[in-house]
């Protein structure tokens, strides 16, 4: 887990990590008020993509979708869930290929779970 409240300590984890004989992964654990678009998280992508980590990204990553916080957007959970999640991962993939974050570090890979698919 690379903590988005700390990329130094997180940096230097997934160096440590990314040398070890094992399957590694990067789970960005963002606060909410930053966005994967931020260029501060730049330097999280840029030693996953140098290590040859995949990012795996949860649909509720930062940015949230719309009224998956609130509680107000639908009155039963199980299709605010299945309406979250979906729109979640799309943002999440917007975020990372609008702002360039993918053509900056075009081997970066990134699995995005829990998206709705069967």
């Amino acid at each position: 887990m690379a903590s988005g409240r700390d990329l130094d300590a997180a940096i230097k984890e997934l160096r440590s990590a990314g040398e070890q004989p094992w399957c590694v992964v990067v789970f960005p654990a963002i606060p909410r008020d930053v966005p994967l678009d931020s260029s501060a998280l730049e330097p999280l992508w840029a030693v996953a993509d140098e290590l040859d980590l995949t990012v795996v990204l949860h649909t509720f990553t930062p940015p949230y979708a719309p009224g998956a916080l609130d509680g107000s957007f639908f009155d039963n959970a199980w299709i605010a869930r299945s309406a979250t999640h979906p729109w979640g991962g799309m943002r999440n993939i917007a975020a990372l290929v609008g702002s360039g974050v993918l053509d900056r570090h075009s081997s970066l890979r990134i699995a995005l779970l829990e998206a709705g698919q069967e």
